[in-house]
Parts: C-alpha cells; sequence; structure tokens
C-alpha cells in the first residue's frame, strides 16, 4: 500500500499554509502515536559548515501503528534508519520524515531507532528566534 502524502497535502492544506507549515505543526496521527522518551544525540563536525551523525530516539507508542513522523531540516540528507538489525524505510516531505515499520508497533510498548544523517545545517538568519 503507497500512501502519496505529498498530494494528501497539497488537498487539505488551505491557500495561505505551506505544506511544510502543516507537517510541521499539525497534530497528525503519525504524530501523536507515540512519546519520546529519549533521544541519544552523537554530531561530528566534519569541517566549519559540514557534520555527519545519529540521533538513537527511544519512545514509546500510545497507539498502534506502522508510521511514524519525524523532523529533520532537510539541508540534512538521511542516510538510514536502523530498527533491530533492519534498515528501515522512510518518505521525506519538507523537513518530516515518515518512518515505515515492518510490523505494527503496539500501544504501550517501548521501542528504539538510530537515524544517521549527514550535511550542511542552515546557517540561522537570527539566533535564536529564527533559524536557531
Amino acid at each position: 500500500y503507497y500512501f502519496d502524502y505529498f498530494d494528501y497535502f497539497e488537498k487539505q492544506k488551505p491557500s495561505y499554509f505551506t505544506k511544510k507549515d502543516t507537517l510541521r505543526g499539525a497534530l497528525r496521527p503519525e504524530r501523536n502515536c507515540f512519546d519520546v522518551l529519549h533521544y541519544n544525540l552523537n554530531i561530528n563536525f566534519l569541517s566549519y559548515k559540514k557534520i555527519k551523525g545519529s540521533n538513537e530516539i527511544t519512545f514509546e507508542v500510545k497507539e498502534n501503528t506502522k508510521t511514524i513522523q519525524l523532523d529533520l531540516f532537510r539541508a540534512l540528507k538521511i542516510v538510514n534508519i536502523n530498527y533491530k538489525d533492519t534498515t528501515l524505510g522512510f518518505t521525506r516531505v519538507e523537513d518530516a520524515f515518515f518512518i515505515n515499520f515492518p510490523e505494527e508497533l503496539q500501544k504501550g510498548k517501548q521501542y528504539k531507532i538510530k537515524v544517521h544523517y549527514e550535511g550542511k545545517p542552515n546557517l540561522a538568519k537570527n539566533p535564536p528566534w529564527e533559524g536557531g
């Protein structure tokens, strides 16, 4: 089964919101179905402006699901996402990405994934108020 996220968001949004706004601000089922319990960040600075890292995320499922939504600035490329001994598939839409699990995650259980990424982070225009 393939769900076209791009097409769905284009049809759902009011004309004054962008797809990026909708993904970032909406409390969608893929965002509400879990609570993050812990982030374990590992960041390596490869040069002045380039990073490579990973984020190991422990979360508890609040509603059974096969898909969750996380965010990562589009300037950072997702290298892979590990779950148990498997590399998971995902769909990228703007700064959001939707992770597809091979089985339904069960309500009340804890899970752990590791997202590997790299790239050049955006330079904040007016930190911390804009972009940082």
